[in-house]
């Protein structure tokens, strides 16, 4: 059996809509104008090891420093695809997904962090800090 994997992980500051879609400016601190301010952002993220040919569960919790959820996709079901072959085999099966959140509050700073969860495991966390800007 294998198990899911994050295949890469990228914060931007936004996509653009394919074919193929496109990470614009990818970040490595969120610096709103202000703390607390709001920040609009993206993430992108692959997910190999999944076994399509059964239903699977995503959540993407994104929190701030003190661990609490800021935002929360709830789960995402993704349902079975028994068509879906794959020559690589089941280790390279998986899917990209792109995300963008808008006008985040963000009320302090510090270090945030995505939580990647399938299956109702957590198979990724990513940090980034954030710090207020330039006025």
């Amino acid at each position: 059996m294998v198990k899911a994997k994050v295949a890469f992980f990228v914060y931007s500051e936004g996509i653009q809509p394919g074919p193929p879609p496109t990470i614009n400016a990818p970040i490595m601190l969120i610096a709103p104008a202000s703390i607390p301010g709001n920040y609009s952002f993206a993430i992108s993220f692959g997910v190999q090891g999944v076994d399509v040919k059964k239903s699977n569960k995503l959540q993407v919790v994104f929190c701030d420093p003190n661990d609490n959820p800021v935002q929360d996709t709830g789960v995402i079901e993704l349902p079975a695809n028994a068509q879906q072959e794959n020559a690589a085999g089941e280790e390279l099966q998986g899917f990209v997904l792109n995300m963008d959140f808008r006008n985040m509050l963000l009320e302090m700073s510090g270090e945030y962090s995505t939580k990647i969860m399938f299956n109702n495991e957590i198979i990724e966390q990513k940090y980034i800090t954030v710090i207020a800007g330039k006025r």
